[in-house]
């Protein structure tokens, strides 16, 4: 009777933890961020609702789960994540989405500490190593999947819905667990609460800060699991690394599982370079490193010290080690382009500390090596908000540089930085300025020829990342471009490079460029074969050849990745704004970009050419009714 059980519990609980974990890494802390962000929403107030949400429901799940039982909080977490996936891609407000991440982090909560601090509930009796090791394993690697991983936030939400729905159905079929359950002999970890909390804060810091990284670098990102074969490797390796964890603490080796995980963190980190040098063995370190700890972080509140309340220990490491380490992480990694070494000191140190490795007199009791903890990772910060003022400095530096290198690149014989008062240059290139104020530098870089546009407000009216592809591939991004590629000043440390885009940047940021009430004169758009070729040649590059947002260019964008047309609405024009206001917002769109994103304008383009463009891409959202209010 007691095999049949737990050859039950196996059926239906190990397929509800994975859908757990695999809805917090695709939805909860990915493709629900995307889906704010393409309301250009500010994310810090939404991440901190669920946060704050989050550390509430772990602390309130023992109380809730003594009083009602296992899987009452269960099926109710699974029930509000569903319907939270759901309703994700049709919020359009930052009210709604913070009630939203209020409801993901409340549910998350009392999910994980119900499903760490109850594992017989869900895992049986035997085994729990591998088991936890499965069910990590499977989530990662389904989320890594290429047709998963690359899908729109939309889709992914989708595929997070129907894993916690299948999840909520499962749960059903789980016995009800005894109040004492008979177990086999599960081996402990040889760390207390306070410590066993300490390290895997550090863990989770550092992994936290080095995801943010390389997510938000296009370059990182690109040579991590930006291509689908790395991302197939990606997830065989994650399966792999999490099997072979389970293994080892299956075995008694916890203390072995903790220190491989944070070895795989340090060099992954270690290998990675954002000008693409030594990436290859950076994502194998990494994603091995990620797998073995979180193996280590499901068991710990079951197998950690025995004899203690396992759903009390679980509240306390996911609302300090998940949660707040999680913030942390982020926070600190806001604005960098790289893990700082001192990152990977600090976690380091703390594990030593906290494991037993590294021992100081002064720090002999539990309670002692936590507060030791704390009071490293605030030096630490403090340690990072110094390097940020640093860098600060640099980048003032490097713009005074990055204009020696303008200058003595020539950049200035076809390229003026002086926007003339009258014609089309205030509509092309932004605010005029005074020539008293250009004749102020030395030298004035005002210019007198233009075989390219004028770069007075280049710095607002393109991305960094634009600017730098450009100054690679010139005719990618500008066909017919007698511009010559720059690709030099980006070889070995890229510094000159690095100045010359720093300068560019500066050249106009933060300029209005008084383009709110433009309305295209023309009331008669371009013939179709002229839209087409215009869109081939302008738009092809990011977008792709039919509107499916993946031309070549596409994954090395920063930021949102090139709207799919056939799939997502206009973002800054959606359909709810009336006829008229809506054609106007959408031909703006088209003919000034996006300032702060990768969108360029394409200021230079006749009236007739934008409304054929955006007669085309309502053609392709909307392949039956076409909005004809661009021809009135």
């Amino acid at each position: 009777m007691k095999n049949q059980t737990d050859r039950l519990r196996n059926f239906t609980g190990l397929p509800v933890v994975s859908a757990v974990y695999f809805y917090f890494l695709i939805f909860a802390q990915f493709a629900f961020l995307h889906l704010a962000a393409r309301h250009a929403f500010e994310l810090q107030p939404i991440m901190a609702c669920m946060g704050v949400a989050g550390i509430f429901g772990s602390l309130l799940a023992p109380t809730l789960i003594r009083r009602v039982g296992t899987l009452m909080p269960v099926q109710v977490g699974l029930a509000a994540c569903t319907a939270a996936a759901l309703a994700a891609p049709r919020a359009a407000s930052l009210v709604l989405f913070c009630l939203l991440a209020s409801v993901i982090g409340i549910a998350l909560g009392l999910l994980t500490v119900a499903c760490a601090g109850q594992l017989s509930l869900f895992f049986g009796r035997t085994r729990w190593g591998i088991k936890a090791g499965g069910v990590t394993g499977l989530a990662y690697a389904a989320s890594n999947l290429p047709f998963i991983f690359t899908a729109t936030p939309q889709t992914q939400a989708a595929w997070a819905a129907g894993a916690c729905f299948v999840a909520f159905l499962l749960s059903f079929l789980l016995p009800a667990i005894p109040n004492e359950p008979e177990r086999e002999h599960i081996p402990v970890f040889p760390l207390g609460l306070l410590a066993g909390i300490a390290v895997f804060l550090a863990l989770v810091w550092l992994d936290s800060a080095a995801f943010f990284v390389i997510q938000e670098t296009p370059e990182l990102h690109r040579h991590t699991w930006g291509a689908g074969h790395l991302q197939i490797s990606n997830a065989l390796l994650h399966f792999g690394a999490a099997c072979a964890a389970g293994w080892l603490l299956d075995r008694g080796l916890g203390r072995r599982v903790l220190v491989l995980g944070f070895l795989g963190l340090a060099l992954g980190i270690g290998c990675l370079s954002s000008d693409g040098s030594f990436t290859g063995l950076a994502p194998v370190f990494y994603t091995a490193g990620v797998s073995f700890y979180s193996v280590a972080l499901l068991l710990f509140p079951a197998i950690g010290m025995a004899g203690s309340d396992s759903l009390t220990r679980a509240a306390w490491v996911y609302a300090w080690a998940g949660w707040v380490a999680s913030a942390l992480g982020i926070g600190m990694a806001q604005h960098l382009h790289a893990v700082p070494p001192l990152f990977v000191l600090g976690a380091g140190l703390v594990i030593l500390l906290n494991m037993g490795y590294l021992r100081l007199h002064f720090l002999r009791s539990h309670a002692w090596s936590f507060l030791g903890s704390l009071v490293l990772l605030l030096v630490f910060w403090q340690a990072r908000q110094v390097q940020q003022d640093q860098k600060n400095w640099d980048e003032q530096n490097q713009t005074a540089v990055g204009r020696k290198v303008y200058i003595s690149e020539g950049c200035m014989a076809c390229h003026s930085q002086y926007v003339r008062p009258n014609g089309n240059d205030t509509l092309w290139w932004g605010p005029a300025a005074s020539a008293a104020a250009a004749l102020d530098n030395s030298p004035p870089l005002i210019g007198n020829r233009r075989q390219g546009p004028d770069l007075q407000n280049i710095g607002n009216r393109r991305s960094l990342t634009w600017n730098r592809l450009h100054l690679l591939h010139p005719r990618l991004l500008s066909p017919g471009s007698a511009m010559p590629s720059y690709a030099y000043l980006f070889t070995g440390e890229a510094r000159r490079g690095r100045a010359l885009l720093a300068y560019l940047q500066s050249l106009g940021e933060g300029t209005d460029r008084g383009t709110d009430n433009w309305y295209p004169a023309s009331v008669t758009a371009a013939s179709s074969d002229r839209t087409e070729f215009l869109y081939r040649q302008n738009c092809a590059v990011c977008h792709g050849n039919n509107g499916y947002g993946n031309g070549p260019l596409a994954l090395q964008l920063d930021g949102a990745q090139p709207r799919n047309f056939h799939q997502e609405s206009w973002r800054f024009a959606p359909d709810t704004l009336p006829p008229m206001q809506r054609s106007a917002a959408r031909a703006r769109l088209l003919k000034f970009g996006i300032p702060g994103t990768s969108m360029p304008g394409h200021e230079t383009l006749s009236d007739a050419d934008i409304l054929g463009l955006v007669n085309l891409v309502e053609r392709w959202q909307h392949p039956v009714h076409t909005d004809e209010s661009l021809n009135r």
